[in-house]
């Protein structure tokens, strides 16, 4: 669920295509502070708990999200200008919740060609001649590569605009409410595919659902299918009780208590005999810090994106590495 957010993200943050020509100057600080702040509102008003379990609040959203795009900008050969990234920002503040989870990326904010041939190491796709850097889910730099088109994998490296990473890690275009889809033919955000068609998430708190014939719960309402019933899970806080709730008659689990801003479920152990269903939240690890990569319930930390944790430690997007 969290790895959605940095989904989101990437394109908008060093994308940009449109043309520096008769536009006024904007320094780059100033630029990434708008698509910063342009971006981080949008996510939170299209899915305010996915924003909450990720950075905590829109604050911290923002201020991550302007490091890295200050980061990108800065990179070696990148094709991205300050200008740019703020006609990026004007587009985003217009995009609608489905594009901005479809990766149906606005065409002020894809990506400009930069400097850099195929092979060569870099971390934001305006580096790279083809327009895609392919970074790896666990690393933070990744090598300029050809477009992945229609049809293509996606397992590692993700897929450029307007295709989306379908369930088998085949990058093709969403499908929307009614159309035919598959493992490899993804369903647009809102709904998933049951039967070869894609089928609407309920997004009502209470709302009937069926993890085996649908529909699912719709997640960016922060409601998610237990017991066959629409649940909207608790976001609780560092200290704060977190873990499951487990009804022995329907052997379901009824409840979940979530932790905010990339925390770790301290003391669950779904493993164990019998299962040890709660815990503490525990906060992220710090940039820099120890982490987990495996940070789900009992196992954390784990790391706020556009960390990741890469040799078990947290890494930021460097622009003195990705060379």
């Amino acid at each position: 669920m969290r790895r959605l957010m940095l989904v989101l993200g990437v394109l908008w943050m060093f994308g940009c295509s449109s043309s520096d020509e008769g536009a006024p100057s904007v320094s780059p600080d100033k630029a990434c502070a708008d698509l910063a702040a342009a971006y981080c509102e949008k996510a939170n008003s299209c899915a305010a708990a996915f924003v909450q379990l990720e950075y905590g609040d829109t604050a911290t959203c923002t201020t991550r999200f302007k490091a890295s795009c200050l980061t990108g900008l800065s990179a070696a050969s990148v094709g991205t200008t300050a200008s740019d990234t703020a006609a990026c920002a004007t587009a985003a503040k217009a995009a609608s919740c489905g594009a901005l989870f479809d990766n149906d990326t606005p065409s002020a904010c894809l990506p400009k060609v930069g400097g850099l041939d195929d092979g060569k190491p870099c971390h934001t796709d305006s580096q790279c001649k083809s327009a895609f850097c392919a970074v790896d889910d666990a690393a933070t730099c990744g090598i300029c590569a050809a477009k992945p088109a229609a049809g293509g994998s996606c397992k590692t490296n993700g897929c450029p605009a307007p295709l989306k990473c379908s369930p088998d890690g085949v990058c093709n275009k969403p499908v929307a409410v009614g159309g035919a889809c598959s493992t490899s033919i993804p369903c647009a955000t809102g709904s998933n595919c049951f039967g070869g068609k894609c089928v609407a998430d309920a997004a009502t708190e209470g709302a009937a659902c069926d993890e085996k014939v649908g529909p699912l719960c719709d997640g960016t309402k922060g409601v998610f299918c237990l017991t066959k019933k629409c649940v909207k899970v608790a976001i609780v806080p560092a200290g704060g009780e977190c873990g499951f709730t487990y009804d022995t008659a329907s052997m379901s689990i009824t409840s979940a208590k979530l932790c905010e801003k990339s925390g770790w479920c301290k003391g669950v152990n779904l493993a164990a005999t019998p299962p040890v269903l709660t815990g503490k939240c525990e906060p992220a690890a710090a940039d820099g810090a120890a982490c987990n990569p495996d940070s789900d319930f009992g196992k954390g930390p784990g790391c706020i994106e556009p960390a990741k944790c890469v040799s078990n430690k947290c890494q930021l997007p460097d622009n003195a590495t990705c060379k």
